[in-house]
């Protein structure tokens, strides 16, 4: 089926249920003619552009082609890993795929809150931790963040979430030895086709990051509706607001259906439901089965678990109508 054409409805993957900014769409089209030419000198005027945004300085920030790129750069300089379980299964996947790196993954207890910390401040430990966390959507005790910093040598702290969650400015606002501050461009800004985020960190310890990442690693489209959508901070504010809207919506929807147990609406702007009566892998195939995409929680390390995010009033529409189906024992 041809992605562009397809009604599958996609509410699995956290994107932006308003899409890019129109300011984004056009520098893209004016850029179509030049597509022939190395975007020289842009990557820099954009790192510019973004370091101004955040607030920082052009030497503590780096551009990178999304969060993928930037675990494997900061995965450069570990000898060891630590995680937590359930937690973003992409810090694992990298660290298995590109050094391979050792990881010891820490657990959440029942209130999704980690209390182990690694017991000796390694050389080469480097700690990956997304917050709000990726699946639970939670923030982690300040006093337990500011004893796993010192636990290792380096930290990578995710905000991808960190426009839904206010809660979370204290830990990026700071500058910490050793830490690095990952910022995504998908979420908030709508530019997950695009792959773009950037780390901000000390300019020395950027400047070692630097010398590891591949010659022109952001190609010029994505530079250039990276600046159009900085550039129009209203689009930023409205996404945040509909992706807020369609979490409440969508709270609703599961919370109807007799499918589920629990219902969380997370800090990270997505929605996450503990099934009921089904085993989660069949109900998100079921589900697929209608055109309807939500993401199992199992990969993540949580079983029994869906989370489901975004998307347009009729996409939700078509998700109700789905368990409502499923709900009756209505099969395909």
């Amino acid at each position: 089926m041809n992605q562009l054409t397809s009604t599958v409805v996609s509410l699995d993957w956290n994107e932006n249920p308003l899409g890019p900014s129109p300011s984004a769409v056009a520098r893209v089209r004016e850029a179509a003619s030049a597509m022939h030419r190395y975007p020289r000198g842009l990557l820099e005027q954009v790192s510019d552009q973004i370091a101004e945004y955040l607030g920082v300085a052009s030497g503590e920030l780096l551009l990178t082609a999304g969060v993928d790129e930037a675990v494997d750069l900061v995965l450069s300089l570990a000898t060891h890993a630590y995680v937590v379980s359930p937690g973003f299964d992409g810090y694992l996947a990298r660290a298995q795929a590109v050094w391979p790196v050792p990881v010891t993954a820490l657990a959440l207890d029942d209130h999704w809150q980690p209390s182990a910390i690694p017991h000796t401040r390694a050389t080469g430990s480097v700690g990956l931790l997304a917050q709000p966390n990726n699946p639970t959507g939670n923030m982690f005790r300040r006093s337990w963040i500011d004893e796993f910093r010192l636990g290792v040598e380096r930290l990578m702290l995710d905000a991808t979430y960190a426009e839904f969650c206010p809660s979370s400015r204290y830990l990026y606002q700071a500058r910490h030895p050793g830490t690095f501050i990952f910022r995504s461009f998908s979420k908030a800004f709508g530019l997950a086709g695009m792959r773009l985020g950037c780390l901000v960190g000390e300019a020395s310890e950027i400047r070692v990051l630097a010398e590891r990442r591949r010659f022109q690693p952001v190609d010029t489209f994505s530079l250039h509706a990276l600046s159009g959508t900085l550039s129009d901070a209203a689009h930023i504010e409205r996404s945040v607001a509909a992706t807020r809207e369609a979490a409440a919506n969508l709270a609703r929807i599961l919370e109807r259906s007799s499918l589920f147990d629990r219902v969380v609406t997370t800090e990270a702007g997505f929605i996450i439901g503990e099934t009921r009566g089904v085993a989660c892998e069949a109900l998100v195939g079921e589900l697929g089965a209608r055109g309807v995409r939500v993401r199992n929680c199992a990969s993540l390390g949580l079983p029994g678990w869906i989370r489901v995010s975004g998307g347009t009033v009729a996409d939700q529409s078509r998700l109700e109508a789905a368990l409502a189906q499923l709900a009756e024992g209505v099969t395909v």
